[in-house]
């Protein structure tokens, strides 16, 4: 007797089940959250017409891959979005104030005059004494705005020497002796480059500025740079010396519209 052999087959909802077990899902950590609104608020300036949904798979690059999630919908991720719209926010509210304030003068010269701090207004008086005051009293009568003037600050002394301003001190982690030594190169003083051997078992971060991690490093410098400096100043780099450089100089630009 030849014996029948039935094939169980396997239902859909089994293979889905299968396919989820073999790969669990990836829930993304508090510092991963604010690191990812961080970056899609600096998309969001560079492409101000992209979608959130668009901004965040981009924003994702910087997460190492086992870290990422093929997000279709923006209900899949309610939190982040609530953040993102929050922070987009003040940074525009941060930009609207510092904006420089325009005083639109009054017919009536002596009651403008009368609303000037006395410094302003002496350093005022003394910029217009060769000849410049009635252009003043012109701009004034035909309500012309003026911008606030700044204090005059005297010239120093000859020989004494003006302190130069602090360089920006950004750490990198994750490129070879010789190639950080390249990114210094190009970076040519401008800003103070420390050094991070990523083989190093103690993920300890130098007083900086910023930090650059390379994304092949994976998430242990990363994380450990999160808990010592602020995410904004934590930043991932998928790329060798050039994307590190240009990151060097996006980081002094940063600091200088500050």
């Amino acid at each position: 007797m030849i014996a029948t052999v039935n094939r169980i087959k396997a239902t859909p909802q089994q293979g889905l089940a299968s396919r989820r077990m073999r790969r669990p899902q990836v829930r993304w950590t508090p510092e991963e959250i604010e690191a990812l609104v961080s970056l899609m608020v600096d998309l969001r300036k560079d492409e101000p017409v992209s979608s959130a949904l668009h901004l965040l798979q981009n924003a994702q690059k910087v997460l190492p891959d086992d870290r990422q999630r093929p997000i279709m919908t923006l209900q899949a991720v309610p939190e982040l979005v609530e953040m993102f719209s929050q922070a987009w926010a003040q940074s525009q509210k941060a930009l609207e104030e510092s904006k420089p304030v325009i005083v639109e003068a009054l017919v009536d010269p002596r009651k403008v005059l009368a609303e000037v701090p006395l410094k302003e207004l002496a350093g005022v008086l003394f910029a217009r004494i060769a000849g410049k005051f009635d252009e003043l009293s012109q701009a004034i009568s035909y309500r012309a705005p003026i911008v606030t003037p700044c204090p005059i600050v005297s010239a120093p002394a000859v020989g004494q020497q003006t302190a130069k301003p602090r360089l920006k001190r950004i750490a990198i982690v994750g490129l070879l002796r010789d190639q950080f030594a390249e990114v210094e190169k190009r970076v040519n003083g401008k800003a103070e480059l420390r050094f991070i051997d990523k083989e190093h078992s103690r993920t300890d971060i130098p007083v900086v500025d910023y930090v650059i991690v390379q994304k092949h490093t994976g998430h242990k410098w990363y994380n450990a740079a999160q808990k010592q400096r602020p995410s904004k100043d934590v930043v991932f780099v998928d790329g060798g010396i050039t994307q590190t450089t240009q990151r060097v100089y996006d980081l002094i630009s940063r600091q200088e519209k500050q």
